[in-house]
């Protein structure tokens, strides 16, 4: 921890890469005008870092191929069965079995007559 007792990110000491006192000891510099060799280093961590990220991309790339070839699968079998389907005729739709009531003012069908 600082002398100061600030953050214990923060050290008062010179630290094992030069900085001065009050900068952060995980910073890589990147931020403060370091190389774009110290970004892609990660800290040390690049062998471990880079190749995670290779793979998790691989992996979501075949899961996109895989998608998108189930979906064209799917799109032809479904377009060969409404071909293979003759057309039906709609269906109409069914009158009410019950006659209307004669106060919600409808034509009663029994007799012609509205209420």
């Amino acid at each position: 921890m600082a002398r100061d007792g600030g953050s214990p990110k923060f050290c008062s000491a010179t630290t094992r890469r030069g900085r001065g006192a009050g900068e952060q000891v995980g910073d890589t510099g990147w931020r403060k005008g370091g190389t774009i060799y110290d970004y892609l280093n990660m800290g040390g961590y690049a062998a471990f870092i880079w190749p995670a990220y290779g793979v998790a991309a691989v992996v979501l790339l075949g899961m996109l191929l895989a998608s998108l070839r189930g979906l064209r699968t799917s799109e032809r079998e479904l377009a060969a069965l409404e071909a293979a389907r003759p057309e039906r005729p709609r269906r109409r739709r069914a009158r009410a079995a019950e006659p209307s009531r004669p106060e919600d003012g409808v034509v009663n069908p029994g007799n012609g007559e509205t209420a």
